[in-house]
């Protein structure tokens, strides 16, 4: 669990690097341009990824698959998978904020990147991943 915790950190970091990045002017914004199609784009596939990226972040470790692999008898292989599980659920928590960052400065016609930003951050914090002595 130690690399999950490591993992989780370095999301963190990374997502607070790309937001530097276009604060500071480094990365160019505003490179979308202000259309009715670009701007109904960005709204679909921010929500879709914020709200469908938050419900598959808080409920992967609860889809039958994944919880048979976790709770499986064999104690290091259940402790292997649960890793393995939340390696991907921070990778997939990374993926999907940086996505809504970039979009969130590189349209600014639109604000619903905003909420999927916070909506992701939220979601973030609820992934923290814990061993089996923290969740008794």
């Amino acid at each position: 669990m130690k690399s999950a915790k490591v993992l989780f950190i370095v999301a963190f970091l990374a997502v607070a690097m790309v937001f530097a990045l276009f604060e500071y002017g480094v990365l160019p914004v505003a490179l979308i341009p202000d259309t009715p199609e670009n701007r109904y784009a960005v709204d679909v596939a921010c929500i879709l990824t914020g709200v469908g990226g938050f419900f598959i972040l808080l409920t992967m470790l609860k889809i039958p698959v994944v919880r048979a692999a976790i709770h499986q008898p064999d104690g290091v292989m259940a402790e292997k998978a649960k890793a393995r599980y939340c390696n991907l659920r921070m990778l997939l928590w990374m993926v999907l904020i940086l996505f809504n960052a970039v979009m969130y400065y590189e349209a600014p016609m639109t604000r619903k990147p905003t909420y999927c930003v916070l909506m992701l951050f939220v979601a973030g914090v609820f992934c923290w991943p814990k061993t089996a002595d923290e969740e008794e």
